[in-house]
């Protein structure tokens, strides 16, 4: 079970950002039947995401006993995979 969101920061909110418009972007895209687009949109999103673990280290979060930041962090994570993941599904 993933813990609440404590205070998002500049990075979190850009990965929020970027799932909303890749949402709407994808839509449109598969409503032009543009697949190739709509896979590039989700592809700059799963490398937002790698850049957001590796500038977040959530490995050093857990380390250090930041829990609310870690649960913030992994939040977004989970949530960005899960967003994508059905952006993906038939």
């Amino acid at each position: 079970m993933l813990g609440e969101v404590a205070e998002e920061l500049a990075d979190d909110r850009a990965l929020i950002a970027a799932v909303e418009a890749m949402q709407r972007d994808v839509d449109e895209a598969l409503s032009n039947q543009a697949f190739h687009t709509a896979r590039e949109h989700i592809n700059v999103v799963v490398r937002l995401g790698n850049r957001y673990v590796e500038d977040s280290a959530p490995w050093s979060l857990a380390k250090s006993g930041d829990d609310a930041r870690l649960d913030t962090v992994l939040y977004h994570l989970v949530e960005m995979l899960r967003l994508v993941s059905l952006q993906l599904s038939p």
